[in-house]
């Protein structure tokens, strides 16, 4: 079993990612900000992180850059989900892979199901 921390500032999507994982065998936690995110990281010890980049205040490329500075997090898995298109980035030369991230899905163009499968 999977154990995924959710870190979406909309509460809303919090709760229909965390249950379409749930209905697939995941044990999931969600985090609002980047901050709840890092302390949920540091107690619960999670094998994947799904990240919004868009977040108010510390935003997910912050978080990223913060999270990639522990050592000790390097084999957790983190899929950023988000209503950023990642050409966004690309014209920037953020380089995803050397941030940890495995999967940048555009939210407009996943769904649920899509989501599931990533994930698993």
């Amino acid at each position: 079993m999977t154990k995924i921390l959710i870190v979406e500032p909309d509460i809303t999507l919090a709760r229909l990612y965390q249950s379409a994982l749930e209905k697939v065998g995941h044990q999931t936690l969600c985090a609002q900000t980047a901050q709840e995110a890092l302390f949920a990281i540091e107690k619960h010890r999670p094998n994947t992180i799904l990240l919004e980049i868009d977040m108010p205040n510390h935003n997910g490329l912050e978080f990223l850059y913060e999270f990639a500075s522990y050592s000790d997090w390097t084999d957790i898995n983190i899929i950023v989900l988000s209503i950023l298109r990642p050409s966004l980035f690309e014209r920037m030369k953020v380089s995803w892979r050397h941030l940890g991230v495995s999967e940048y899905l555009y939210k407009p163009e996943t769904s649920l199901a899509a989501l599931q499968q990533t994930v698993a």
